[in-house]
């Protein structure tokens, strides 16, 4: 299970769903400014990553696709959690953040149509039983 990296993806499951939740609940329930917000989470994430590379012990290196394409992550993903943190204010968050992680299809489009991956039946009925749940969970 290990070498499969399938334990990591569960705790990425377990991390990212408290995250979501954790960010909900204080938006919509404690009232805390989205933007505020999003910065501590910042930061966070800086300091922790900065931490994490230095017990890595490699450094930092730059590079076009270095500044390129993490700037454009970066612009990308504050876009959508921004919009998915003003949508928790106006919305209920068992409604709209199963909408925002509909993501996970448009990922998987696009793993298909650029990367050329396969898409499988079994893919395909798992991309479709998720959908089905993203839209049961926000009636």
């Amino acid at each position: 299970i290990l070498k499969s990296g399938i334990l990591l993806a569960i705790g990425t499951l377990v991390a990212l769903g408290l995250a979501d939740y954790v960010r909900t609940a204080a938006v919509s329930r404690w009232r805390v400014d989205n933007m505020s917000f999003m910065l501590v989470e910042n930061i966070t994430w800086i300091v922790v990553l900065t931490i994490a590379m230095l017990l890595r012990g490699k450094g930092f290196s730059i590079s076009p696709k270095l500044i390129s394409m993490p700037a454009l992550t970066g612009l990308l993903g504050v876009s959508g959690i921004l919009a998915l943190m003003i949508a928790i204010g106006m919305e209920d968050g068992s409604k709209v953040v199963p909408i925002g992680r509909l993501s996970l299809i448009l990922t998987a489009a696009l793993s298909v149509i650029i990367l050329r991956e396969p898409l499988t039946a079994t893919k395909l009925a798992g991309l479709g039983l998720g959908t089905i749940a993203v839209v049961l969970l926000s009636r």
